[in-house]
């Protein structure tokens, strides 16, 4: 099995290990792109890289892998940023069993698959206070406001195979399979 090889690897590489970096370099099959800047995060730098060199396509999500978790929990808030940030490429971060991407202002129709085992979600309000109806979930909000310091709504559960959520701002939505 040949292994498997980014399209990119994107960032100033401080945390990268140069015999990696150099292997990855040698073996011709992706890009390295250095970003210096520290204004901004490497997953920053991906989303601004993405953007700029794939074609998007509106029904699809990109995935992404590894920007939470470790022992680091001023980078995992961090990861949040970008979802807000470049909300118009669709992102998803997977983390273990978590998937957490931002629902835009609006009314959102979430088809929720039957194989989600485990049906726990959350929605916060990333962006500051956000109004927020929710139908299909076991907790359903009804035009509640959803503020840091006064409510949220964490450890709701999913119970339709169809979830609206209509919000006046954007909303974090992390849910567990």
């Amino acid at each position: 099995v040949e292994s498997i090889y980014p399209d990119f690897i994107v960032g100033d590489m401080d945390s990268l290990s140069h015999g990696d970096l150099a292997g990855y370099e040698k073996s011709g099959k992706g890009k390295v792109i250095r970003m210096k800047s520290q204004d901004m995060t490497d997953f920053e730098k991906c989303a601004i890289v993405y953007s700029e060199q794939v074609t998007i396509s509106t029904d699809e999500w990109l995935l992404v892998y590894g920007a939470m978790g470790g022992d680091r929990l001023d980078h995992t808030m961090a990861a949040f940023h970008p979802l807000v940030k470049f909300n118009d490429l669709k992102m998803k971060i997977v983390y273990g069993p978590a998937f957490a991407f931002i629902l835009p202002a609006g009314e959102n129709k979430l088809s929720i698959s039957v194989d989600i085992v485990e049906k726990k979600c959350g929605l916060f309000p990333i962006v500051g206070p956000t109004r927020t109806t929710s139908d299909g979930l076991a907790w359903n909000l009804d035009d509640n406001l959803l503020e840091y310091g006064k409510m949220i709504s964490c450890s709701n559960q999913i119970t339709s195979k169809q979830v609206i959520i209509a919000c006046d701002h954007p909303l974090l939505f992390t849910f567990q399979v």
